[in-house]
């Protein structure tokens, strides 16, 4: 009764106060969900043979072509808007949520809204992100198929990439081309750069690269990962600038319209400087902490996890993370956005202080387990580790076998401290060979699933009283009114990042 009481000063407080309070909004809506008397309820359902989607608030289906926003009429979701299908013939491939920074918007201000950057075979459209109004489009290649699209900067640049060629049936033996790069920026909408990856500059074991946060990364055959300036690249490579709708000679027409599309303005010669260069297995590679650490596994040693610092590349002090139980699942090793290190087993979460060093030298390492007496059990199994940055949670997902059927619960822990707080039951089946990912997002639980033969569900789980609670609370003879359902804060100039560190693999 405490803190119910507490909740709702808190809610007065904020009512009087003149500046923005998101912290204590948070602060309020994560008291509520960390309550274990209220329960989350599944509010709706909802099947399809394409592909399902969410993010920020909105569900996206057919190919991103129907958003639905999960804050309608008494917290059900319901269909926001279908956008027009310019191009019949033609799916969308790929698609990022696009969100200005309201402290920089203009008056002339259709560059910076909300957006849903999407890809269509030679196409990038912009629609807006709450009416699906279409607000722009690219044409980006007569010739070239583009698939993926992938932030390099969140909310500043992002790249367009065609999908692998086979280097193996290209005529011309010096320069092969693996995949070609699109660069832009976005608020407003700007070209920046179109480069081919080819054998030729990059030796010929490359199997794939990408981009994050102004670096090119190069995975290699051998398993190596090899680090690229791409400013550098610019600098040694642009042939010439170009900007969307304007003349350019190099495509003989205007840029970014149908014939012409985006000019390929970066040639590479010779292969740039390496800033950094690692082997690790299955190329996997994960950069964080403070200061910089990089976590990868040492060639011929399955199952293990070497964390070296950045500057001196040296093992820092019980940096080895071994795997001590052999299990169906493997480990997972990464870094937590606070800089500490998240080890998750089939069985067991721990969260790995990086260590600091006494006068002596000795190194202090410090560990805090999520755990509890459920996951001790080996019935059970960790299915998803998420964290929620808003609310400061660790948000697990354990399944445990009850009369032959797979029962997924959702657990959720203080992120500072590891503490147990509760757990939500999902009532749904838990299909042990499909796809599953669970994410709580504020006072609402997503669950989509993808099943064999291109099935796919979404539930959706929210927190609330049950019809039969009465609506006022009596202590003493005070009546004072419950939390219904809470006032969203308006978050549209936030990009979710679940983890803080940049995971590479093929």
């Amino acid at each position: 009764m405490h803190n119910k009481r507490n909740i709702f000063y808190l809610i007065r407080v904020r009512e009087y106060m003149k500046k923005p309070t998101y912290r204590l909004g948070f602060k309020i809506i994560r008291t509520v969900v960390c309550e274990k008397d209220i329960p989350f309820q599944k509010v709706w359902e909802k099947h399809s043979n394409q592909p399902i989607t969410y993010e920020g608030g909105q569900l996206y289906f057919s190919n991103y072509t129907k958003c639905y926003t999960c804050f309608g009429l008494g917290g059900v979701p319901c269909l926001l808007y279908s956008l027009t299908n310019h191009h019949t013939t033609e799916k969308i491939e790929d698609c990022l949520v696009c969100y200005g920074s309201l402290d920089k918007i203009p008056i002339e201000h259709k560059g910076y809204r909300p957006s849903l950057l999407a890809l269509k075979n030679s196409w990038l459209m912009r629609y807006d992100l709450e009416t699906g109004a279409m607000l722009e489009q690219v044409y980006l290649s007569p010739a070239l198929k583009f698939k993926h699209l992938a932030w390099d900067t969140a909310m500043e640049y992002f790249v367009a990439r065609t999908v692998q060629m086979d280097v193996r049936g290209q005529s011309h033996q010096e320069n092969k081309t693996l995949l070609v790069l699109a660069v832009f920026s976005v608020f407003p909408l700007q070209f920046v750069a179109m480069l081919e990856v080819s054998t030729h500059v990059f030796c010929r074991d490359i199997c794939s690269c990408m981009m994050s946060d102004g670096l090119l990364l190069v995975m290699h055959q051998n398993n190596f990962i090899r680090f690229y300036s791409f400013d550098h690249i610019l600098k040694q490579g642009q042939l010439q600038s170009a900007s969307l709708y304007t003349q350019c000679g190099q495509v003989g027409g205007v840029v970014g319209i149908p014939p012409y599309g985006l000019p390929v303005n970066v040639t590479l010669t010779a292969c740039p400087d390496v800033l950094f260069e690692v082997r690790s297995v299955e190329h996997y590679l994960c950069i964080g902490g403070i200061p910089w650490h990089y976590i990868f596994t040492p060639r011929g040693q399955d199952g293990c996890y070497h964390v070296f610092t950045l500057d001196s590349r040296q093992l820092i002090g019980a940096g080895r993370i071994d795997l001590k139980v052999a299990t169906l699942e493997p480990d997972k090793c990464n870094f937590h956005p606070d800089g500490r290190i998240i080890h998750t087993s089939e069985h067991e979460i721990r969260k790995v202080i990086q260590p600091k060093y006494t006068s002596s030298g000795r190194p202090i390492r410090r560990t805090t387990r999520f755990s509890e007496d459920a996951l001790d059990d080996s019935l059970n199994t960790i299915q998803t580790v998420d964290y929620e940055d808003e609310l400061d949670l660790i948000v697990t997902v354990v399944t445990e076998m009850k009369h032959g059927d797979l029962q997924a619960k959702v657990k959720v822990y203080d992120n500072e401290t590891g503490r147990f707080i509760r757990d939500i039951e999902l009532d749904e089946p838990w299909a042990e060979f499909s796809e599953h990912v669970v994410i709580l997002d504020l006072d609402t639980i997503i669950h989509t699933v993808k099943q064999p033969g291109r099935k796919f569900a979404c539930y959706v789980h929210r927190l609330q009283r049950t019809p039969s609670e009465p609506q006022l609370i009596r202590r003493k003879d005070t009546l004072q009114p419950t939390l219904g359902q809470r006032n969203r804060s308006h978050t549209a100039n936030r990009s979710r990042r679940r983890t803080a560190s940049r995971t590479v693999s093929q």
